[in-house]
């Protein structure tokens, strides 16, 4: 198990593979708050979440208010994180973000899917996007399939992939109908990618 200290802020987090103590590195990471104190440990990953949060919902510490861990600017991240509060990332995060609240910095890079309650995003984010709110930013840079319930793009902002809107993005229900739409989606940027190659070789010929 291994902490990690942001300078300036009054928290710390814990970076620890799923399951029990194995220090396994092909194993995902999961990114917890600790107590303000730093010596109240983070519950388990198989603990059972608060009564009156769902698997999304806002995590509370014991003193009642809410988590919020920060990926800094010099971090990089490879593995999926999963948290029960607010994740910040202003650095860099290659692996699935599972969350209640994600805001991605002006300057940090996301590669991987997120499911979150809200999502906001003000940097680069490739990969699928599962959330009740989405709010594209002006600076953002995505490349990705969006599903769902509210979406707000800013001008200034850039967005490449498909979007659908969804009742419930984050439901069971939603995962097959997820998974459906992002194969369609792959196999229509597959053949448009395949006509470019085939107009370019053709030029080339003529």
């Amino acid at each position: 198990m291994s902490h990690i200290r942001t300078p300036g802020s009054p928290r710390e987090a814990t970076l620890r593979p799923n399951g029990s103590g194995n220090d396994n590195a092909s194993q995902s990471p999961v990114l917890r708050p600790l107590g303000q104190d730093g010596d109240t440990p983070p519950p388990t990953p198989d603990s059972p979440p608060a009564a009156g949060t769902s698997q999304f919902g806002p995590g509370r510490r014991p003193d009642g208010q809410q988590t919020s861990s920060v990926i800094d600017a010099w971090l990089v991240i490879r593995g999926d994180l999963e948290s029960d509060g607010e994740v910040r990332v202003d650095g860099k995060v290659f692996g699935d973000i599972t969350c209640a609240q994600l805001t991605i910095g002006e300057k940090a890079i996301v590669t991987g899917n997120v499911a979150a309650q809200n999502v906001i995003v003000r940097g680069k984010l490739s990969g699928t996007i599962r959330a009740h709110m989405v709010s594209l930013m002006a600076g953002a840079d995505v490349e990705s399939d969006v599903f769902y319930k509210l979406l707000s793009i800013d001008q200034g902002s850039h967005f490449e992939g498909h979007s659908k809107a969804l009742p419930d993005p984050l439901s069971a229900d939603a995962d097959t109908l997820v998974e459906d739409l992002r194969t369609k989606a792959a196999a229509m940027r597959a053949s448009l990618s395949g006509e470019a190659d085939d107009e370019a070789a053709r030029t080339l010929a003529g």
